[in-house]
């Protein structure tokens, strides 16, 4: 058991040790003044932009030169459509609702025979 609190102990002093050395580390760097921090950022942007609209014109002259040859077909100036084929789905109804399903069929068929009777026998009438 003694050995498992030396352990824990010892643990602790590192830990502080570490945060210790890290200040000792940070009074250590020369912090850039108002002046370099500024030139220092408007380079790194400067250099983003320049890698940016070369990596821009770079792609523009490569995908040219591919639609050019034919590899790559130029889709801007008209619309494609590809054809889609859609698998057939098949669904199996339980006994419950195919039940459903035929009493619904069968009275909308019924609805569509009374109408049909009516209407020939209003034609018939007239």
């Amino acid at each position: 058991m003694p050995d498992k609190e030396k352990k824990a102990g010892n643990f602790g002093k590192k830990i502080i040790k570490f945060f210790i050395d890290i200040k000792a580390e940070l009074k250590k760097v020369i912090w850039p003044d108002r002046k370099k921090l500024v030139q220092s950022t408007a380079t790194v942007l400067a250099i983003c932009a320049i890698m940016a609209a070369l990596v821009f014109v770079i792609d523009k002259v490569l995908s040219g030169s591919l639609e050019a040859v034919g590899f790559f077909p130029d889709t801007s100036s008209k619309a494609v459509s590809l054809p889609v084929s859609v698998p057939a789905i098949s669904v199996e109804l339980s006994s419950e609702s195919s039940s459903a399903e035929e009493s619904s069929q069968d009275t909308s068929s019924e609805q569509e025979t009374s109408e049909t009777d009516t209407s020939e026998a209003e034609s018939s009438e007239g």
